[in-house]
């Protein structure tokens, strides 16, 4: 795989792990808000320095019409 692919997926998985902590709320103590933050930002960071094209990604297809485009 590409270094820009796993840092892209990478990203997306860290970014969902703080959403999931912020979500559940008391998963790692009374207050983890910060944490989950950081961590959510984290992931933000790797997904947009990864510089990933996201054409090469066609699940979202069905979706649009490339002819109105």
């Amino acid at each position: 795989m590409e270094k820009k692919l796993v840092q892209f997926i990478a990203g997306i998985i860290v970014a969902l792990v703080g959403a999931a902590i912020i979500f559940h709320g008391s998963l790692l103590g009374e207050s983890n808000l910060g944490i989950a933050m950081i961590i959510s930002f984290t992931g933000i960071v790797l997904i947009a320095t990864s510089r990933y094209k996201m054409d090469k990604i066609y699940f979202f297809l069905p979706l649009i019409s490339l002819e109105k485009i």
